[in-house]
C-alpha cells in the first residue's frame, strides 16, 4: 500500500471519528433542562421549566423542592413523552423560603449535574451552578467549567444581557473589531446602545480582550438599581475611574470581604469565569431592578 493510499485511508477514519464524536457534544450543550423564575415576594416565586434548545418538547414535571441549608433551592423534575403538560410550572410560597435566591436542578435519579472541575468554595459552586441552571453560562464540549480561565469583554457582555433579561439589539456595530456576522455583535450592542459598555479606544471594542474586575462592577452597578445599602468600605483606595462603582457595589453586598480583590481593591485584575459567575449570581439573590 503506498504512502498516498494509506493517507486518504487515515484522513477518512479521522473524519468518521469526528463525525461521531460532534453530535454528542453538540447535543450535551444544547439539549439541557434550564429555570426560569419570577419572585413574586420575599416568600414566593413562580417557577417553570424549560428546554434551552427550543426544537426539543419533550414535556417536563416538577416533582418536589426543597430549600437546603446553604439556602439553596433544589428542584427536583422528571421528563419523558408520557408526562402531561403543564405540570413544568409551579408556584412556590411559604414562610420557610426566602426570595430571591439560588436555584439548581435535579433530574429525577440522576442527581444535579455539575463539573468535574468545580471548585471546592460552597459560595463559588453554587453560583456557577445557579447561573448554569438559569441558562446564563454553560460549560465546554469536554466537559469542563475552567472557573480559573479569564473572561473576554464579549463573552461577559453576553452575561450580562442574559441575567438583566435585556431585549437584544439590531443595531448595526458601531465598533470597527465588531463586525455584523461577530457572534456577540448583538449581546454588545445591547448594552452599547443603553451606554452600559463603552469601547476602549475610540471606535474599537476589543472583544477578544480579557475584562477586568474594574470594568465587570462597573458595568454590573450601570445596568442594575439595589435595594440594600448598608455596607461601608474601611480602605482608602487608589485612585482609579472605577472607584465609586467599587464602593457602591460593596455598600449593597454585590462585592464581599471574602473576594480576593476586596483589599486592596485590584481593579485591573482579569477576571475569571468562577468570578464573573459569583458577581452574576448575587445580582439574581437580592431584590434589584435593571436599568
Amino acid at each position: 500500500m503506498n504512502k498516498k493510499i494509506k493517507n486518504l485511508i487515515k484522513a477518512s477514519i479521522m473524519t468518521m471519528l469526528i463525525l461521531a464524536v460532534l453530535p454528542f457534544a453538540q447535543a450535551k450543550a444544547e439539549e439541557r433542562v434550564i429555570c426560569e423564575v419570577n419572585f413574586l415576594s420575599e416568600y414566593s416565586a413562580a417557577i417553570k421549566l424549560k428546554w434551552n434548545n427550543t426544537t426539543k418538547t419533550t414535556p417536563i414535571k416538577i416533582n418536589s423542592w426543597k430549600i437546603e441549608e446553604n439556602k439553596v433551592l433544589r428542584i427536583v423534575y422528571e421528563q419523558g413523552t408520557d408526562i402531561a403538560s403543564g405540570w413544568n410550572e409551579r408556584i412556590i410560597e411559604g414562610s420557610q423560603y426566602a426570595f430571591p435566591t439560588k436555584i439548581v436542578l435535579e433530574e429525577k435519579g440522576k442527581g444535579v449535574t455539575s463539573f468535574p472541575d468545580m471548585p471546592e468554595n460552597t459560595e463559588a459552586k453554587n453560583s456557577i451552578l445557579n447561573l448554569y441552571f438559569r441558562g446564563i453560562i454553560g460549560g465546554y464540549e469536554d466537559g469542563s467549567f475552567k472557573p480559573l480561565k479569564n473572561v473576554t469583554r464579549a463573552e461577559f457582555s453576553k452575561m450580562l444581557v442574559s441575567t438583566a433579561e435585556y431585549k437584544l439589539s439590531s443595531s448595526k456595530s458601531e465598533f470597527a473589531d465588531v463586525s455584523e456576522g461577530y457572534w456577540a455583535k448583538p449581546f454588545i450592542m445591547t448594552l452599547a446602545q443603553k451606554s452600559i459598555l463603552k469601547g476602549r479606544a475610540p471606535g474599537s471594542f476589543d472583544p477578544e480582550g480579557n475584562i477586568t474586575i474594574g470594568e465587570a462592577v462597573a458595568i454590573i452597578y450601570r445596568s442594575f438599581v439595589f435595594y440594600n445599602q448598608n455596607q461601608v468600605y474601611p480602605y482608602n483606595l487608589s485612585n482609579h475611574w472605577s472607584n465609586n462603582e467599587f464602593v457602591e457595589m460593596v455598600s449593597s453586598g454585590l462585592v464581599k470581604k471574602t473576594d480576593a480583590y476586596y483589599y486592596p481593591y485590584t481593579p485591573d485584575k482579569k477576571a475569571t469565569r468562577q468570578e464573573c459567575a459569583i458577581l452574576l449570581s448575587r445580582v439574581l439573590e437580592q431584590a434589584h431592578q435593571k436599568k
